[in-house]
């Protein structure tokens, strides 16, 4: 059973023209920032920020849409459990019992859910501009040794994958009459056994293909390594890595500066 499911989408754009040591080093800047926001309507406007930026690498809305659906159950699960857990602040917008829910609260449930989209949506902007090679060779660039960043290359590719490969064994246990939406949940984890049996095999007989593919092809030899392609920063990296900067430090003034609630 071979899947391969790459998120990197190729288009021309000026994101997918970047050094990936400038994105890299901007999407690091960017999550600091989510950070750094703690106003809802701050937070919200980077968001939407995001949002034009991914849509500008010509990826479309379904992308976008497909980062959404993925967050979509932590988002529900912070927005309805913080402000049950921290439920200070006035005013009281529900109280039952020992159960208590205010409006500061449900505001920060919202602030920390667009934070954590905001950071998936930084990694989905870089995977989807970004090719293996180029992550690869970025990283290396850096000063990471070159098998360190193939692992992470390797992660990056075989996660969705395999989130791929377990939907297919699904539809198939599903046409073979498995129905594994009915039950209770005993019975239900019951019967995800003949989903989980599959899916562990094939990942083991992938992990296998790929070990014999890396000594095939002598991989962390000791020889000096030469590539095809060279990373040469240009003037729009420049630029974009300044502006970058320059709005990190901008958000930092005004922030601890003149301590405005942003």
């Amino acid at each position: 059973m071979a899947v391969i499911y790459d998120l990197y989408m190729d288009k021309n754009s000026f994101l997918h023209r970047l050094d990936p040591r400038v994105k890299f080093a901007s999407i690091i800047i960017g999550m600091i920032i989510s950070f750094i926001f703690s106003n809802i309507f701050w937070i919200l406007a980077y968001y939407i920020c995001l949002i034009m930026i991914l849509l500008s690498a010509k990826v479309g809305w379904g992308k976008y849409l497909y980062a959404v659906k993925l967050m979509l159950p932590i988002t529900i699960l912070v927005i309805i459990l913080w402000p049950i857990f921290y439920p200070g602040g006035e005013p009281v917008l529900f109280q039952l019992g020992p159960l208590r829910i205010s409006l500061p609260s449900l505001i920060d449930g919202i602030v920390l859910a667009l934070r954590l989209n905001c950071l998936a949506l930084l990694t989905y902007i870089f995977l989807y501009t970004t090719t293996q090679r180029a992550l690869v060779r970025g990283l290396v660039k850096l000063g990471f040794p070159y098998k360190y960043g193939v692992m992470l290359s390797f992660s990056l590719r075989y996660v969705p994958t395999f989130g791929a490969i377990i939907a297919m064994i699904v539809e198939a246990q599903k046409a073979r009459g498995l129905e594994l939406d009915k039950g209770n949940f005993f019975s239900k984890l019951k019967k995800y056994v003949a989903v989980m049996a599959p899916t562990i095999i094939t990942a083991l007989r992938m992990a296998d293909n790929l070990a014999i593919a890396l000594d095939s092809r002598a991989f962390d030899a000791p020889v000096k390594r030469t590539y095809l392609v060279d990373l040469k920063a240009g003037r729009e990296d420049v630029i974009i890595l300044l502006l970058t900067i320059f709005v990190f430090s901008f958000v930092l003034f005004i922030r601890f500066k003149y301590q405005m609630g942003i």
